[in-house]
């Protein structure tokens, strides 16, 4: 992932860590920006924001298999009988891993973990203060500007609707996307646009010659004779 690399060009060794495992998270677990950074509305607060001690690499932080977290206080509590847990597995290999991110992050991070349960899930290096949403959203808009593309048309809402469209992309069934996102409602579908490669996929399908003989020949009119 082109923006990993930037961030990682960009930024020095612990907070390039932390940077990089923030927006993995994020992408990869279909965050909201309050969900895992702090915002005006939701400053942190260790009993409703994510902590490091909520984390648990599974079966250790040395060589996990997959990283799981209980969310806080979400949107969708309302309409859900406890807070959902996400797992986001080990891949070493993948472009964009957010349990390697995690991992790296943690590994590199100076905070005693006996303090973990009441420091920020990703804070600042030598000062334990929290990476705040706006932070992100304009880490996201300077990696992106850097990489060609217009930094206005992107921002920390980005990582939610971009991890929304590649799992859409790869083919991810509507009831699982639903339930990955938290979404109670059908909004999820504005998340989900279309990425270029398949619209030219579906373009060509539906232009080829097998699809327009068939839609025509339902259309055409049968002579009364």
């Amino acid at each position: 992932m082109k923006v990993l690399e930037i961030l990682r060009s960009q930024l020095d060794g612990p907070l390039a860590d932390m940077a990089c495992a923030a927006v993995s998270f994020a992408f990869q677990g279909l965050l909201r920006k309050s969900e895992y950074s702090a915002t005006p509305n939701k400053p942190f607060n260790p009993e409703k924001s994510l902590t490091m001690g909520d984390m648990r690499f599974v079966p250790s932080l040395e060589n996990p298999r997959y990283v799981s977290v209980i969310l806080k206080n979400t949107k969708t509590d309302a309409f859900l009988l406890e807070n959902p847990e996400l797992f986001l597995p080990m891949d070493a290999e993948a472009p964009l891993n957010a349990c390697a991110q995690l991992q790296r992050y943690f590994q590199s991070s100076q905070v005693d973990p006996s303090k973990w349960g009441e420091t920020p899930l990703f804070c600042i290096p030598h000062s334990e203060q929290p990476l705040q949403g706006a932070s992100i959203h304009s880490l996201v808009q300077q990696s992106m500007g850097l990489i060609g593309e217009n930094p206005a048309e992107f921002g920390s809402h980005s990582l939610r609707s971009g991890g929304t469209t590649a799992l859409a992309d790869a083919g991810c069934p509507e009831v699982v996307l639903k339930t990955l996102g938290r979404w109670s409602s059908e909004c999820y579908r504005i998340y989900a646009r279309a990425a270029f490669s398949s619209v030219l996929e579906w373009g060509k399908r539906m232009a080829s010659a097998g699809a327009t003989v068939r839609s025509f020949s339902l259309h055409i009119p049968r002579s009364s004779s």
